[in-house]
């Protein structure tokens, strides 16, 4: 996903990123309550989420664009497959997948994953790929400069 953030040149509305940045600042607010930590002694000042926040709304900008342009959208057969796989670890496999399809706030994770998966298959199957050969004292020094 980095690699379509590094090539895409773009200008990222303010308003948007504002908007993801307070939805993060509530997520960790909730995160800490969940904690013991009482959400009101604490101030999460804006600019450390602003990074994250430009990120995720540069990268779903970029991937609703190639969604639309290239016909990546969920299907329901995907969507169905998905579930009925999460569902067969649980005992009753069928009563799961009743439980994702009561609620589409359930069903837009899964599309989401399916979506995520349509991009990542559609993104490979444009790349090219080059084998170099390298040592593993290399590989790892070249990994933590990525």
């Amino acid at each position: 996903m980095q690699a379509l953030i590094d090539g895409t040149a773009l200008s990222v509305p303010k308003s948007l990123v504002a908007i993801e940045i307070e939805r993060l600042r509530q997520g960790a607010l909730r995160d800490l309550q969940a904690r013991g930590i009482a959400g009101h002694d604490v101030t999460l000042p804006t600019q450390l989420f602003q990074v994250q926040a430009d990120r995720r709304v540069r990268l779903g900008l970029i991937l609703s664009e190639l969604v639309a342009r290239n016909g990546l959208h969920a299907k329901p057969e995907q969507i169905r497959a998905i579930v009925e796989a999460r569902a067969q670890s649980f005992e009753q496999p069928e009563v799961m997948v009743l439980w994702y399809y009561e609620r589409p706030e359930r069903l837009a994770e899964v599309e989401g994953t399916a979506l995520e998966d349509n991009v990542v298959d559609w993104v490979i199957g444009k790349s090219k790929t080059e084998s170099v050969a390298t040592t593993f004292q290399e590989l790892m020094t070249d990994w933590k400069t990525v």
